[in-house]
């Protein structure tokens, strides 16, 4: 879940995504010019305009960065709609992937030892 669904506050924060087109448009080209698509594309699926399959699509290998950053935004998001075991099929496979220092990783274990599950697999 988000911090803003687990503060109570998730209307406010969905009203922070209303942007404009050109705002999308810059936050688009940004994206691609810092190496933040992955992360521009978490925003689209938060906001109903991709699927969850899209967005992995192009994050790379289990086991990359990508795929553990990227990744737990996924999982985060499959939460929030209420699909856990979807989302903890992520987490392990984010967990499994090795990416140990990366936040994906670090954030997957957390949200598997909240549920009493274990990430050493």
């Amino acid at each position: 879940m988000t911090r803003a669904d687990r503060q109570g506050r998730l209307a406010d924060a969905e009203a922070r995504f209303e942007a404009s087109p050109e705002d999308a448009d810059a936050l688009l080209c940004l994206g691609r010019r810092l190496g933040y698509l992955g992360r521009y594309r978490l925003l689209l699926l938060y906001k109903g305009e991709l699927g969850p399959d899209e967005v992995m699509a192009e994050v790379g290998e289990p086991g990359s960065i990508g795929f553990a950053t990227v990744g737990y935004g996924v999982a985060n998001w499959h939460l929030v709609n209420g699909r856990e075991a979807e989302a903890m099929t992520l987490f392990e496979s984010i967990v499994a992937g090795g990416q140990w220092a990366s936040f994906g990783h670090l954030a997957a274990e957390a949200e598997l030892g909240r549920r009493g599950r274990r990430w050493d697999l």
